[in-house]
């Protein structure tokens, strides 16, 4: 298979890379240990993390989380504001 230059690459300690970003030798000090994963299945269950911990937050949490997210730049939260 194969992989996209925006897929990102994690190794078993969290740290985390772009595939490109690898391949361009900017994490040679790591192990070639690390497991690929599509940048879209990566954005896809930050999604659902999102989600569980919104709707598990009474309004006020939720809305500063929206908020906090959103800063960030990473909330996908649809009505959050």
């Amino acid at each position: 298979m194969a992989h996209s230059l925006e897929d990102i690459c994690i190794w078993a300690d969290g740290t985390t890379a772009t595939y490109e970003e690898v391949l361009n030798g900017e994490f040679s000090f790591m192990s070639d240990d690390y497991q690929i994963i599509d940048l879209d299945e990566y954005n896809s269950q930050f999604d659902e993390m999102d989600e569980i911990v919104f709707y598990a937050l009474s309004d006020v949490e939720a809305k500063e989380y929206a908020l906090y997210m959103s800063k960030l730049g990473l909330s996908n939260l649809q009505g959050a504001q």
